[in-house]
């Protein structure tokens, strides 16, 4: 539940709001790919990439075929000028 109410504010642009939903939504359960995916695309929004990575990477442990949550990982590694962690990540994407 907390996960769609976080992705429906997010959506409508309402960070605050949608970063609380995910955080509620990892409290009852914290193994839900698409909550961690949430709170890693508000993490990147905000410029915490160390955040955002951290949960990107707990989103494709989870959930090894979220693609949204290996392109953002991926964005996230090469901007930092990581460009072989940025194809790892895609290469386990397509594999």
């Amino acid at each position: 539940m907390w996960t769609a109410e976080g992705w429906r504010a997010l959506r409508a642009g309402a960070v605050d709001e949608a970063e609380g939903d995910f955080t509620r939504a990892l409290a009852g359960n914290g193994s839900q790919a698409l909550a961690l995916l949430g709170s890693g695309t508000i993490a990147h929004m905000r410029g915490r990439e160390a955040d955002a990575r951290l949960q990107l990477t707990r989103a494709l442990h989870e959930q090894p075929s979220l693609t949204a949550a290996s392109i953002l990982l991926g964005k996230i590694l090469y901007a930092a000028g990581d460009l072989n962690g940025a194809i790892g990540v895609y290469e386990e994407a397509v594999a």
